[in-house]
């Protein structure tokens, strides 16, 4: 799958769980079975390679703000939900 895509589906997949949770935060697994509703082509390799590149750093959507970061030797995805004024 193209790099664009994976990122597409992430963002998407972040947005659904700003709107489910507000708050949510898991691993690559955990967000790859997450991101199933979105698109059933997404894989652990795809995420974990985006993560890779964006350690630190994060994506800001219309409604989430997806943080990627290492806790331990685990690499973890928080995804913040951000209330509309």
């Amino acid at each position: 799958m193209k790099e664009y895509k994976v990122l597409e589906i992430v963002l998407k997949t972040a947005d659904q769980l700003a709107k489910e949770y507000k708050d949510w935060d898991g691993d690559i697994s955990d967000f790859v079975s997450a991101s199933v509703d979105i698109s059933e082509s997404l894989d652990s390799r795809q995420v974990q390679s985006l993560h890779n590149e964006m350690q630190g750093s994060s994506f800001l959507t219309q409604n989430s703000e997806i943080y990627f970061y290492q806790s331990g030797k685990r690499q973890q995805i928080f995804v913040k939900h951000l209330k509309k004024s």
